[in-house]
């Protein structure tokens, strides 16, 4: 007896032989099948995921964030977590996917395929749900694996363990909601979400920014400096750039990555970059945020397998040369959200860099110049019979700067394909001179629009506007507005750079106003400033092209990007031409989703529901 309770006693002291999540994984996880190299789990290859899987076993940690490139294994956190909360820590758990084929998919092909390869887990599933995709039933623990889309999926339930999967795609508002699914379980459960980047401002961006941040480090080969994965460090070699373009090939087999202390050329090969991750590290860059709050983010840089330096330098030089040719923005955004692992935000220069004029001179005729007829953009040439139509107008855009004496006013010309040309730009002293450059110019009063500000001149505005049927407009710290979008299912919720117009009512008469994100207009001006796009005359002046270097985007203490005036500079025709942005996404000219027939002069892009002020 004395030896059987000797042996027991023994038993509950001793040292868990499981204690270690990876010691326990790579000894349960028999094969991982849908892995390109299959076989039993082995951490050697994914050295960036070991902390962020000891931090699963972290009972002070309550939240993680994984922001980390595609193909990296990412997924494998929250797929492996799966597997081990059944045989070691049992309790409610929820895996969201975007939407619920999506998460149907990745129970069949990726959840149920590993949990039927760890006998630990396979033999704790109940034969009840067995062949549920949706809803799996262990000894001790229900596990759901449901699509974030569907709010319904984030209601009713009490979650211990809670895991989303490419968060960046999930509509707005539905990770708060999902995170209220843990409220009851605060105290022992935990949040993990993983996602490549996803766009400035969303929630996944903004969860991601509150946590620690901790950057993938490595130590440089030659100096032992620790620093991070950064992409400014690659270097394309300089016989590649030639005069007629790139030699891809050479740029593919020839790029380094140099450290930033020491100038060593790292080579591109898998042994050299196992060699800088020998004694790696997640650096935090928010030392500051919550103790229980961790980030992790890794890029395509650090990967040990897969794409090398070179491959990535070719994609990064085929996006650049597809927004410089014809302002496809997809590739940039793909290799920045995918590759890099960071969020869209278009990163336009701060504003110093110069623009130089093109060979043009304001007045000038413009062949290319589009025109709105009965309602829809149409390129040249125009027929005699168009141009006497009633319908007909040139697509010109007037953009007005109130001042408290005056007027900066700017007409611009757009084509077809998005691309404009500076018409005109003056000042002005009363509302009627403001009237006359409309109609000298050729304007449309729909396609003029005047900033009202918030200031005592807003009423006035807001009357002329009435008077002469023009748009006012008022800039905001917003980055995107909700707007009801009717489907086929139904009507939906979408965001717009833009809100939906505002009937503001003065005596018998009205007009429209539209509210703008002041980020988002400005990112765009300078993009397509940058690409050429967006171009000025000769003639334009050195005033205009000294109020176009007047603001500057940087980042506020809480990391929010912003612009912000460069010292006392005069920046009134750089709000007109960031207002002009406004009447261009609407006719998308510019922006996602470009359709070159959906501007209709009478609405521009008309609200489901005009609200009055």
């Amino acid at each position: 007896m004395e030896t059987k309770f000797e042996n027991i006693l023994r038993g509950l002291l001793a040292p868990d032989q499981d204690t270690d999540i990876i010691d326990w994984l790579e000894k349960n996880v028999k094969n991982v099948p849908y892995s390109p190299q299959p076989g039993p789990f082995r951490v050697e290859s994914t050295p960036y995921l070991i902390p962020i899987l000891r931090a699963l076993q972290d009972p002070e940690i309550k939240t993680i964030v994984v922001q980390g490139n595609v193909q990296s294994g990412k997924s494998m956190v929250l797929e492996l977590w799966s597997a081990y909360v059944p045989s070691r820590t049992p309790g409610p758990m929820l895996l969201l996917q975007d939407i619920d084929l999506n998460a149907q998919d990745w129970q069949q092909t990726r959840l149920r395929p590993l949990w039927d390869n760890t006998p630990a887990t396979r033999d704790r599933i109940s034969e009840i749900d067995r062949n549920k995709w949706h809803t799996t039933q262990f000894e001790r623990n229900i596990t759901w694996v449901l699509g974030a889309n569907n709010e319904r999926n984030l209601q009713r339930r009490s979650i211990r363990f809670l895991g989303g999967d490419e968060c960046w795609q999930w509509p707005k508002g539905h990770l708060k909601q999902a995170l209220a699914r843990r409220t009851a379980f605060e105290w022992q459960g935990k949040s993990v979400f993983v996602s490549q980047g996803g766009v400035e401002g969303d929630e996944f961006t903004e969860l991601f920014n509150s946590t620690d941040r901790g950057e993938w480090h490595f130590k440089c080969v030659a100096c032992n400096e620790r620093q991070p994965f950064e992409w400014v460090q690659i270097k394309y070699p300089d016989a590649a750039k030639t005069a007629t373009g790139w030699d891809l090939d050479m740029v593919r087999a020839n790029t380094t990555y140099e450290c930033k202390f020491c100038k060593h050329q790292h080579l591109d090969r898998n042994s050299v970059r196992a060699e800088m991750v020998r004694d790696p590290e997640y650096v935090p860059m928010n030392p500051s945020a919550p103790k229980d709050r961790k980030g992790f983010h890794f890029n395509a840089l650090t990967m040990l397998w897969g794409l090398s330096w070179g491959d990535l330098a070719v994609e990064c030089i085929e996006a650049a040369q597809s927004f410089d040719s014809g302002g496809d923005e997809s590739k940039r955004r793909d290799f920045k959200q995918k590759r890099m692992a960071l969020p869209w935000s278009d990163e336009p220069d701060d504003g110093n860099g110069e623009v130089l004029p093109s060979g043009y001179m304001m007045q000038e005729e413009w062949l290319d110049e589009a025109a709105n007829i009965n309602g829809k953009v149409q390129p040249p040439p125009f027929t005699k019979e168009q141009m006497d139509n009633v319908n007909f107008a040139r697509l010109r855009f007037m953009a007005v700067d109130v001042q408290r004496k005056g007027f900066y006013c700017l007409v611009r010309s757009w084509s077809h394909d998005g691309k404009s040309r500076l018409i005109w730009w003056g000042y002005v002293d009363t509302w009627e001179q403001v009237r006359a450059e409309q109609v000298k110019h050729k304007v449309s009063p729909i396609f003029t629009f005047v900033d009202s500000g918030d200031g005592p001149n807003m009423e006035e505005v807001y009357r002329n506007c009435a008077t002469f049927g023009w748009n006012a407009t008022k800039g905001s710290g917003n980055t995107d507005f909700p707007w009801k979008v009717q489907t086929p299912y139904g009507i939906k919720m979408a965001y717009r750079p833009y809100a939906p117009a505002k009937v503001v009512q003065v005596g018998k008469q009205s007009c429209r106003m539209f509210m703008f994100s002041n980020l988002i207009l400005k990112d765009t001006l300078t993009r397509l400033r940058r690409a050429g796009h967006h171009t000025y005359a000769q003639d334009a002046g050195d005033e205009y092209r000294k109020q176009m270097q007047s603001e500057h985007r940087t980042r506020t203490e809480a990391g929010k990007p912003i612009w912000v005036q460069v010292g006392d500079r005069p920046n009134h025709l750089w709000d007109c031409e960031t207002i002009g942005i406004l009447p261009a996404l609407m006719a998308r000219l510019v922006g996602k989703g470009k359709n070159k027939n959906a501007v209709d002069e009478k609405t521009v892009d008309k609200p489901i529901e005009p609200t009055s002020v």
